[in-house]
């Protein structure tokens, strides 16, 4: 998945330095120029170009890795992430790059609707016809359109997509397609969660309480460990069960631009040797992904491949390129973590809630054999990347498709189950989350009898 922000972050052990020149993305509608001092991203598309992040070339090797250069073409990786990208030289900075801020109502109507024609990915997935969105909605545009009224109309111009990935910020506003997830609007309902927190960590705070104060007494998951940020929590549910939940795959919000992901790959690494640890010697274990909000993709493969003695496909990625025809796919594995991986079985449970990073860590937990989901279809929210528009407003939007080791592509409806068993239920919250995990108890012990 790809972010455009330069971060600061640990300079991984033998990154090239800067490749000097103006690159532009195949996909992604993304320009990096690369100059002798600094390097600049920019969102770019036919007819706008905006400049994103800028930071100094000192910092290359904090961002990018596994750099690759033949001729004019350049590959690389952002750092400790599996995704690659792909880059053509340009002679020379577009000019439409140096234009600057303009908050011409019309150019940006123009720029969102191009941004999208672009680079967005499903729009066949989505059932929206985007040149019929845009006839219908462009007359309503004109210079004295003011910037909240833009606001409603770009916002109005992508609601049929129900995209969760699908985003706009600037002005002080900010809208998030796809509606209010499962899980938070559950416990809203249930008076359990305000409704005005937005970010994850407000969220995974509700979460972290609930799992410690409600659903660990309840199941008797003891004793409860978790994490110093509470982002993963484990303890045995059973005598011969373990249990494992990840509310997401990334460090806190606060933390994220600190971090690299070569140190997120090393934590999560120490936190599964850590849990194998204490539940290794349990004949099954229940992963709890209901909660998961997502994150970083490489953590989620890490944690994925402490599950498999072998390298296994997880899923592919198709990048769409501007004239919306899609590169060749990229295949993305899962590879054995540790020498001692957990085999047996494995009962993942999903959500409705269950979003992005966390989808692709179920891809890649169900291409071990040993592991069942149970529960509800995921999301159907996978890739995401961003863009700017002239008027400085932040778009987020889908410009890949994801394909799991099975073939299929699951964004927009979600990775199934193999056992169906609902989170939103008239007991409430709590007891959808309990029938969860007394599922997976009742069918581990079912085939240890039958053993």
């Amino acid at each position: 998945m790809l972010v455009l922000l330069v971060t600061a972050a640990s300079a991984s052990a033998g990154a090239a330095s800067p490749p000097e020149g103006i690159w532009r993305a195949r996909g992604y509608a993304w320009l990096l120029a690369v100059g002798p001092d600094r390097y600049t991203t920019y969102s770019f598309t036919r007819v706008a170009c905006v400049k994103m992040d800028s930071a100094p070339a000192e910092r290359w090797p904090q961002a990018y890795d596994r750099i690759e250069r033949a001729g004019d073409v350049l590959r690389l990786h952002r750092e400790g992430e599996e995704t690659r990208y792909t880059f053509d030289r340009l002679a020379a900075l577009p000019e439409r790059c140096s234009a600057g801020r303009t908050d011409d109502p019309v150019a940006n109507f123009e720029a969102f609707f191009r941004l999208f024609q672009e680079a967005y990915a499903s729009f066949d997935l989505r059932g929206v016809d985007w040149n019929a969105r845009y006839r219908a909605l462009r007359p309503r545009v004109s210079a004295g359109t003011s910037a909240s009224e833009l606001f409603a109309l770009l916002t109005e111009m992508v609601a049929p997509l129900n995209d969760g990935h699908v985003g706009l910020s600037g002005g002080g506003r900010t809208y998030l397609g796809g509606g209010p997830r499962e899980v938070g609007a559950i416990a809203a309902r249930e008076g359990l969660l305000a409704t005005g927190g937005s970010s994850s960590d407000y969220f995974r705070g509700f979460i972290a309480r609930f799992v410690e104060t409600r659903v660990a007494p309840s199941v008797g998951i003891a004793p409860l460990k978790h994490d110093a940020d509470r982002i993963v929590y484990w303890g045995k549910v059973a005598p011969r069960i373990g249990y494992v939940n990840f509310l997401q795959m990334a460090p806190p919000d606060h933390a994220r631009e600190a971090v690299s992901g070569s140190q997120v790959v090393a934590a999560t690494r120490l936190r599964m040797d850590e849990i194998l640890a204490d539940l290794g010697d349990t004949d099954a274990l229940v992963f709890d992904l209901r909660f998961n909000t997502g994150g970083w993709e490489n953590m989620a493969l890490t944690v994925a491949g402490y599950f498999t003695d072998v390298p296994r496909l997880a899923f592919s990625i198709e990048p769409m390129l501007e004239d919306g025809s899609f590169a060749p796919r990229q295949d993305v594995m899962i590879r054995p973590q540790t020498g001692a991986p957990y085999l047996k079985p494995v009962y993942l449970l999903t959500s409705g809630t269950t979003i992005s990073s966390g989808e692709s860590l179920v891809m890649a937990m169900k291409a071990n054999p040993q592991v069942l989901q149970i529960g509800e279809r995921t999301a159907g929210v996978l890739a995401w990347n961003g863009g700017r528009l002239p008027n400085g407003w932040d778009v987020g939007l889908t410009s890949e498709r994801y394909f799991a080791a099975d073939g299929h592509s699951y964004e927009g409806s979600g990775i199934p189950p193999d056992v169906f068993i609902p989170l939103d239920v008239p007991g409430g919250l709590l007891t959808g989350t309990r029938l969860g995990v007394d599922a997976a108890i009742s069918i581990q012990k079912s085939q240890s009898n039958q053993q």
